[in-house]
């Protein structure tokens, strides 16, 4: 389909007009000839959507094999790789901006294949030159949460009280690298003009499952191009629902080089909020329903708990700081901050807090201003404190890796029910 492509695809981007034609030229020669997005998901929906009870049905076959093209001529360009970088930037300050040094030694050599161009462009930003340390904020918290949404605030109130913070950050989040693809887009708005379907479930598999849109390949050839810098170009903003059994930030830590990353974990209950309406959140439930057909991503909550676990774990092991926010999802309702003391250190304060619509606490004492309420006060406490059980994870998770081993050996010597037990200590040990 020629044009799927056109100037306004690299209008973001500070870079050369002709180099920007020769990458959307090249992008629109290596998709498929004869074929269009609009006659494939019309063509499926036809087949599969009259009369499905589930309104999620999947492209395979003849509808796999006609999309999977188109979608990866996108994601394996230069052209969708220098846009992405583009529009994942974060910045709190005008002035600091992405910039991208594409060395050519002349435009013939452009091939406009990420994988062979790469090595040819360089990023930096206004801030690389200060000598400023590259930072690294870790988002972890369940799906539809807010990780994304909470993004520019935290950046911003960090930066309000500690000068030297970075202003500008780069968010490897596969929902923008949704948000970025023109065929990803054209897909689902195709889906949304036919009542049939509410969208393909396998464009974006739940977890396990095998999608159309890769967005993990997407971050590992952001991650691979980092990797290569000797020094950090820019700080990093990683939203993750840290589900797996993976380790998600160590690749980060060594990006950055940031030995003090700090650690966010941002949630909302699953189903129902039994806080009190001026703290209740939306839910991840609610919140990822509405959004699926926009996002053209099935929404499932079968992670939720291993999430929760994994986020509040990781959350308690960052080294430079730990922010703990139960996010309303609306302006009209406040949000929960709680942040633990590192080392008896804070990075937010209660009139940053407040000043984004939320109440602070402290790990053991207060710090809510006259603007709050006696019931808000009461709620912090009640919401937002430690209690017994997460002081004892806490002092569970410290403990030496050789101690919990020798913990567990007893244990097992103990037992009558050997096997039972290893695999139970087993799960704890990954969850």
């Amino acid at each position: 389909m020629n044009g799927l492509f056109d100037g306004n695809y690299l209008e973001s981007l500070e870079i050369d007009d002709n180099v920007k034609k020769i990458l959307i030229d090249k992008m629109n020669e290596s998709l498929p000839p004869g074929q269009n997005i609009q006659s494939i998901v019309s063509e499926t929906i036809a087949e599969k959507g009259i009369n499905n009870k589930t309104r999620w049905v999947k492209c395979i076959d003849t509808c796999k094999d006609k999309l999977t093209p188109f979608i990866d001529a996108e994601l394996n360009s230069t052209a969708y790789m220098l846009r992405l970088l583009s529009k994942s930037i974060v910045s709190v300050e005008p002035s600091s901006k992405l910039i991208i040094d594409y060395r050519y030694t002349s435009l013939e050599t452009i091939t406009g294949i990420w994988e062979e161009d790469e090595k040819n462009i360089t990023i930096s930003t206004s801030e690389t030159d200060s000598g400023s340390e590259k930072r690294l904020i870790m988002g972890f918290g369940p799906s539809a949460s807010g990780k994304t949404f909470w993004t520019e605030k935290l950046i911003e109130m960090i930066g309000e009280n500690d000068k030297s913070f970075p202003k500008i950050f780069l968010s490897i989040d596969g929902g923008i690298a949704r948000e970025t693809s023109n065929v990803y887009q054209r897909i689902i708005d195709e889906i949304e003009k036919n009542n049939n379907i509410d969208g393909f479930a396998n464009l974006v598999a739940a977890m396990g499952g095998s999608s159309l849109f890769k967005s993990d390949t997407v971050k590992k050839a952001i991650n691979k191009y980092l990797g290569a810098y000797d020094e950090p170009p820019i700080s990093l903003y990683v939203p993750t629902t840290a589900s797996g059994l993976n380790n998600p930030y160590k690749k980060y830590v060594d990006i950055t080089k940031d030995k003090k990353w700090i650690g966010v974990y941002i949630w909302q209950h699953k189903t129902k909020c039994p806080y009190e309406d001026e703290f209740k959140c939306e839910t991840t439930e609610e919140c990822g329903k509405t959004r699926e057909k926009e996002e053209g991503k099935k929404f499932g909550s079968k992670a939720y708990g291993r999430s929760k676990r994994n986020g509040r774990n990781y959350l308690r092991i960052a080294p430079g700081g730990q922010i703990d926010i139960h996010n309303s999802g609306s302006k009209d309702r406040k949000s929960i901050v709680t942040e633990y003391d590192v080392r008896e250190k804070y990075l937010l304060n209660d009139g940053l807090v407040r000043k984004h619509g939320g109440v602070y606490k402290r790990k053991g004492r207060e710090e809510v201003g006259d603007g709050v309420s006696i019931v808000a006060k009461f709620s912090v406490e009640k919401y937002g404190g430690r209690n017994t059980r997460s002081k004892h994870t806490r002092s569970k998770h410290t403990r030496s890796k050789h101690t919990r081993s020798k913990h567990t050996r007893s244990k097992h010597t103990r037992s009558k029910h050997t096997g039972r037990k290893k695999k139970r200590t087993r799960r704890q040990r990954f969850n």
